[in-house]
């Protein structure tokens, strides 16, 4: 059976990283006098990015039940089998749904119920470090997504302010876009230099 790549998961998040980096850099260059498409363009870059994170995560606790499946065993009372496939996995993690989690607490769940102490992914996911970046991560992507009053309230909590504008224009100033994208590549080359 092939395992998944835990290493190869975060080669291909940094890959999505950087397309998703060019596209912000040609829409810059593009829309520099149109400031509404350049807003959208970094509405659309924070969901790509959540979206590639959210990808990682997922392949990640996928990799981890391939190697040890311990976690699962313990936490439904079934054993497993000494090798799990992607297929199993993948009920597993979604139970017949979806991949998801709600915010970085919600993500932290996710990981403990599946792979629990395994290589310390959830003690790098839980660092200060990456407190503050996965919870504007997952704030403005449901308000570049939902754009509801509520969510404009989580992504103003999220950067301790008052009021905010749009996701899109929020996320372009301060080069607030790179620094959550900069921390999110240092959490995955963490979790990849864990697990080699």
């Amino acid at each position: 059976m092939r395992k998944v790549s835990i290493s190869n998961a975060a080669i291909i998040f940094s890959n999505d990283v950087k397309d998703i980096n060019e596209y912000l850099t040609f829409c810059n260059k593009t829309f520099y006098e149109k400031e509404l498409y350049l807003s959208n363009s970094y509405e659309y870059a924070i969901i790509a990015l959540y979206k590639a994170f959210e990808k990682f995560i997922y392949k990640t606790i996928v990799g981890c039940i391939n190697h040890d499946n311990t976690t699962v065993t313990d936490t439904y009372g079934v054993n497993f089998g000494r090798h799990t496939n992607d297929d199993m996995c993948e009920f597993i993690i979604t139970k017949g749904g979806y991949f998801d989690f709600k915010d970085r607490e919600g993500l932290i769940k996710v990981l403990r119920q599946n792979i629990g102490g395994t290589y310390g992914i959830v003690g790098i996911v839980k660092k200060a470090d990456y407190t503050d970046t996965l919870k504007r991560l997952c704030a403005l992507r449901n308000y570049a997504a939902h754009t509801s009053q509520q969510a404009k309230v989580k992504a103003s909590q999220a950067y301790g302010l008052k009021r905010i504008a749009t996701a899109g224009s929020h996320l372009k100033s301060q080069k607030r876009f790179n620094e959550i994208a900069e921390s999110l590549l240092k959490l995955s080359d963490e979790i990849k230099q864990t697990c080699q």
